[in-house]
């Protein structure tokens, strides 16, 4: 399940028609989407866009994200006041419960910036079970729809096989 999928699924969902949902169900299911693929107010915005609006999912969207801020901030003031490892243990915690990239990344990023205060081999530890979890959890969270996808511009065309013979016209290449 990615980040298109959950836009597919909350824009479908949505345009049911009301006695096939309930506002409780749709707004736990926009809960979890938030609060797994909100990395930024950009993605957020794009989920309540898809949701044509809807009330439950625009309340359920912004508090996510809401959430997500708090935690971040929670971490950063940790930090700051020398709780480097509770900081980043409690950003790894959400992370991974949330399955959140940005917590994630943040963790990781947190443990290389602390590394001569934590010492060397616990803050490589730290910054590895990131990585890994963003890995795990978060395959791809960098591109949405086809953005910055190996070799794959939006809309692109790949053109697959060999060609059978000499053409005549542009390469296909131009054309796509």
């Amino acid at each position: 399940f990615d980040i298109e999928a959950a836009q597919v699924a909350l824009t479908l969902w949505v345009r049911l028609p009301e006695q096939a949902h309930r506002d409780a169900q749709i707004g736990a299911f926009a809960q979890a989407i938030g609060e797994r693929f909100c990395t930024t107010r950009a993605i957020a915005e794009l989920f309540i866009a898809a949701a044509q609006g809807h009330p439950t999912v625009s309340n359920a969207i912004r508090q996510s994200q809401t959430r997500l801020q708090r935690i971040a901030e929670h971490a950063m003031e940790q930090s700051l006041e020398g709780q480097a490892e509770a900081a980043i243990r409690q950003l790894l915690d959400q992370g991974q419960k949330l399955r959140n990239a940005r917590l994630l990344d943040m963790a990781g990023t947190l443990a290389r910036k602390y590394q001569e205060v934590l010492g060397e081999p616990l803050a490589q530890e730290l910054a590895r079970i990131a990585d890994d979890l963003g890995r795990r959890h978060s395959p791809g969270m960098g591109h949405i729809a086809g953005l910055m996808r190996s070799n794959r511009l939006p809309g692109g065309l790949t053109w697959r096989g060999t060609p059978t013979g000499p053409t005549s016209g542009p390469s296909p290449s131009i054309l796509v």
